[in-house]
């Protein structure tokens, strides 16, 4: 996403970036004019206010602390900054089930579920203010799942775990 916005200071980080330096096919994607960094969203290694619009796609539920997360996005955000976050969400009763395998570990690359009014409760806990948010369709999600051939999704599907992308625009407070 960061290549489809052109301009200076733009900086990606990501825990898996010495990993993609090593793949020449992922490189070969890489926007030259960004500064690509090996970190975590838990420790941004800017100073405060650096940036007026900060990208979290299809990160928070991934990360070992989405608060830290966002706090950090907030303290290297300038006031009246933007956050584009994407996020899959869960219905109700896929976040409880979603819930029980954190629990018991059973899909340990997501450690954190959420509903689409849990993550705006999230933001605006933290400070942010929602300006736009597009929720996908929740049947369209299933059905993209149940063609896509791939068992795990299959399951998803039973399970009532289908991932829902919401995405969020949110001004810093």
């Amino acid at each position: 996403m960061i290549a489809f916005f052109k301009g200076k200071g733009r900086y990606a980080i990501d825990p898996l970036n010495e990993f993609f330096e090593k793949n020449p096919v992922l490189m070969k994607s890489r926007d030259k004019e960004v500064k690509y960094f090996q970190g975590y969203g838990e420790s941004l290694p800017f100073r405060e206010g650096y940036f007026s619009l900060v990208i979290i796609d299809n990160v928070l539920d991934h990360t070992q602390s989405p608060q830290d997360v966002l706090k950090e996005t907030m303290r290297v955000l300038a006031p009246g900054g933007f956050l584009y976050l994407m996020v899959n969400v869960h219905t109700s009763l896929g976040f409880a089930v979603r819930c029980l395998m954190e629990m018991f570990q059973i899909d340990k690359g997501h450690p954190h579920s959420y509903t689409r009014d849990g993550v705006r409760r999230f933001l605006e806990n933290i400070g942010f203010e929602v300006c736009d948010e597009e929720l996908e369709d929740y049947m369209k999600s299933r059905r993209s799942e149940l063609k896509s051939g791939y068992l795990k999704n299959k399951l998803k599907v039973m399970l009532g775990i289908s991932d829902i992308q919401y995405e969020v625009l949110a001004k810093r407070r």
